[in-house]
């Protein structure tokens, strides 16, 4: 009777164990940023864009080998791979599509939309050795041509045509020591906004490595990331490309050379090995408003450790004319981070010796992107995790619940729920991407009893000339924000009940209403037809 007892609890145990997931939603508390994470599993060619819970409210089938995608402010998803770009529709419906290796160009790792609908590439900038030495690089340096990189911003025409309306390469950017009688001689240590051509990095051919790029529209500005260098760059935008190959132009008036540069002094003879704060890092990222630390950069550093990476906040540091400033002769400003984080998550270290990516989320919890280990992890100021996600997708198609396999990411990013881009899509859930997952069940079913006041409200008359009835099974007040059919916001007004009424500035015409709990800010979007 015994025997029997113990096999019983055994076989309960294992079933019990069996039910946790082992990909897809891992993990959820109420403290996760309400907002939806766009990912794109490695070389899987598609694309999707879930909710909290793991449930997919979009997707994309690219056909690319895919790396990396945004969403962009009318809705269209720009996503990268293998050298192709393509930007479709939020129906999949693809409008432009170019293969850069086709032209020339080894576009690589990450792009960058733009307001203004362009976005930038990065390509490999490949120069001789013949080339490279009379740049002023020691031939003992060289054991075939040298590959450094260029920033591209790309202007899309018709279906499959672009122009390159601005360029920047590092090449117009160095400085050497080693021979007088080649280009670009001067005194490192004296020339912090160039890069040393002669510093070596672990592989002589890849010089550079740079790996991600991201733009900051208030400043006008660029960061990049080298990671064969162990630093971060900002570069000026405002510059016309000729500028941008000098060392004058530009709002900055120092053309396309370093702003500031951060992660690794002994590059530019500031510092030595034990001065170093980055270790082959990735996605630099200006933190945007409204989150408190706007303005600062976060950073996924590799290589901290031989089996962890750490996440990294560093501001870089401007006087009252916005220049960047130097702490001590010619190092630039800040010694140290803001705020840094390494740590385990569900047992395991969060460590990607490559690839990756780290952002801050505008309620103050900060989203990592660990690209080996095929997790989305999302941790508040403490490093304490409130929402963990492992990729169920890989280069084979959906991977089994319950097996040891799971895919990969570059980065990933989450949008709030009010994202501009979101405006009149359809945002239903459609289900997850694995075969179950008892963690998901359990978060909608929570969601649906939390959402139950939101989803049921319901506005009339539509059409209407000057007032919205509000029709919901609780008291509870909203917060109301009407947009046009090109997404611009024309009135808000905070804790609205049960009545509304337009001011006559509204003209005529189709409109978006989204309707926030005051309570939870959870959100639903109306369609509103006005006659004014």
């Amino acid at each position: 009777m015994k025997k029997i007892y113990i096999l019983l609890l055994l076989s309960i145990n294992f079933q019990l164990f069996a039910q946790e997931p082992t990909i897809g939603l891992k993990y959820y508390d109420s403290n996760a940023y309400d907002g939806l994470t766009l990912f794109t599993p490695e070389r899987s060619g598609n694309v999707y864009l879930m909710n909290n819970c793991g449930e997919v409210v979009n997707s994309w089938d690219t056909g690319l080998n895919t790396l990396i995608s945004y969403i962009t402010e009318s809705g269209n998803l720009i996503v990268a791979g293998g050298g192709e770009v393509e930007i479709r529709d939020w129906d999949n419906n693809l409008l432009w599509q170019y293969d850069f290796r086709g032209n020339g160009y080894r576009l690589h790792h990450d792009i960058e939309p733009l307001p203004n609908g362009n976005f930038l590439i990065i390509t490999n900038d490949v120069r001789t050795q013949a080339t490279a030495i009379q740049a002023g690089r020691n031939p003992a340096l060289i054991d075939t041509n040298v590959k450094l990189d260029s920033i591209l911003e790309i202007e899309p025409t018709g279906t499959n045509s672009f122009n390159i309306v601005w360029q920047w390469n590092i090449f117009d950017h160095l400085v050497q020591d080693f021979d007088s009688s080649k280009d670009n001689f001067g005194v490192v240590a004296n020339s912090p906004h160039l890069i040393d051509f002669n510093y070596q990095t672990s592989d002589l051919q890849d010089w550079t490595h740079v790996n991600s790029v991201d733009y900051n529209s208030t400043l006008d500005q660029i960061v990049i990331s080298a990671r064969s260098m162990s630093e971060v760059y900002i570069i000026d935008h405002s510059t016309t490309t000729s500028e941008a190959a000098g060392h004058t132009g530009g709002n900055s008036g120092k053309g396309g050379d370093i702003l500031w540069r951060w992660g690794n002094p002994a590059v530019y003879q500031q510092g030595t090995t034990f001065d170093q704060q980055l270790f082959e890092q990735h996605d630099p990222t200006w933190i945007s408003n409204p989150n408190p630390n706007e303005g600062m950069l976060t950073i996924f550093s590799n290589n901290t450790g031989s089996d962890y990476s750490s996440v990294i906040v560093v501001n870089p540091n401007t006087n009252t004319l916005g220049n960047y400033t130097f702490s001590n002769g010619n190092l630039f400003a800040p010694e140290s981070e803001v705020w840094s984080w390494n740590g385990q998550v569900q047992g395991e270290n969060v460590f990607s010796n490559k690839k990756g990516g780290f952002s801050a989320l505008p309620n103050g919890n900060y989203l990592i992107s660990e690209t080996v280990n095929g997790r989305i992890i999302e941790i508040d100021n403490s490093g304490n995790a409130v929402w963990v996600y492992r990729i169920p997708e890989d280069v084979n198609g959906i991977i089994n619940q319950y097996s040891t396999n799971y895919g990969s990411i570059f980065k990933c990013y989450k949008y709030p729920s009010d994202y501009i881009g979101f405006i009149s899509q359809d945002l239903t859930p459609q289900g997850i991407i694995e075969s179950e997952n008892i963690i998901s069940d359990n978060c909608m079913s929570a969601l649906s009893t939390e959402n139950i006041s939101i989803s049921e409200i319901k506005i009339y008359p539509n059409p209407t000339n000057s007032i919205i009835n509000f029709k919901t099974q609780t008291n509870n007040s909203f917060d109301i924000c009407i947009y046009n059919s090109q997404g611009i916001e024309v009135f808000s007004k905070n804790e609205v009940t049960n009545r509304l009424v337009l001011p006559n500035t509204i003209q005529s015409g189709i409109y978006f209403v989204k309707v926030t709990n005051a309570d939870n800010k959870n959100t639903k979007t109306i369609k509103l037809i006005i006659n004014q």
